[in-house]
């Protein structure tokens, strides 16, 4: 694998979300099916959606209630999200998929991480938000 050292890095240095989010993400999948809905809806919406608080919302509320709960929750995002555009301007056909995948943890591990020169950063960038993504999609299916 041509991007193996980034895979190997992303892997390592996520290691710690791992563990957070499959836990969280269990519990996602457990309340999901509490309230009787369909299991394969937990992975869907770890894949779709992504949002982890705004999926326990989604479990119980209205569509009002998820709208104005979804603006609260994630208009933090805009505003930590504007710190990486400089980060991600090289990311190429990555940069959607990496502003879609920013979480708390994602961008926490971004900004704190000392960047290896070694590494291909568009690489290691997708294959650290992806690995976080995969991680609470495993833990909530």
């Amino acid at each position: 694998m041509k991007y193996k050292n980034e895979l190997k890095k992303a892997f390592q240095v996520s290691i710690p979300v791992m563990m957070g989010y499959s836990v969280l993400g269990f519990a996602f999948g457990l309340l999901l099916v509490s309230f009787e809905y369909s299991w394969y809806l937990a992975p869907l919406m770890s894949l779709f959606i992504y949002a982890g608080a705004l999926q326990f919302v989604n479990v119980k509320a209205g569509m009002v209630d998820i709208a104005i709960a979804s603006w609260f929750i994630n208009i933090r995002q805009s505003f930590y999200g504007l710190s990486l555009l400089k980060r991600f301007k090289d990311t190429g056909k990555f940069k959607t998929y990496l502003i879609f995948g920013l979480t708390d943890e994602t961008y926490a591990l971004l900004t704190t991480i000392k960047d290896d020169e070694s590494l291909n950063k568009r690489w290691y960038y997708f294959f650290l938000t992806a690995l976080n993504q995969s991680y609470w999609f495993i833990g909530s299916t």
